[in-house]
């Protein structure tokens, strides 16, 4: 919904992916999570409480964007969280989060070896 508008209506696709969340939608969380990603200025705090709910819900594309956010768009990143989400995408199968969790491990033992 959010994507197909030009310009995006985010403020509608926000409330339907809150209340479709609310409904038990899995995958809301990643939408939503996408959509506050994206206003201005962004609600990155909202983003990740709305990718946390779609990951624990199951959806593997809400655990990818939380590790994206976690690792990526905080200051500082948080990549212990970022492990845990890319790990939890990983498992489903997703082959982009099997390569940023190898790719976090082998910054954060570079990290732990200076």
């Amino acid at each position: 919904m959010a994507r197909k508008l030009d310009p995006p209506d985010l403020v509608a696709a926000r409330h339907a992916f809150e209340q479709a969340l609310e409904g038990g939608v899995a995958a809301a969380g990643n939408h939503l999570g996408w959509v506050l990603e994206h206003l201005d200025p962004p609600d990155l705090a909202g983003a990740r409480a709305a990718y946390e709910r779609g990951a624990a819900a199951g959806d593997a594309a809400a655990a990818f964007n939380l590790g994206v956010l976690t690792a990526t768009r905080l200051s500082p990143p948080d990549l212990h969280a970022a492990t845990a989400a890319f790990a939890q995408a990983a498992a489903a199968g997703d082959a982009d989060a099997a390569h940023n969790l190898e790719a976090i491990r082998r910054l954060v033992a570079e990290e732990g070896a200076r």
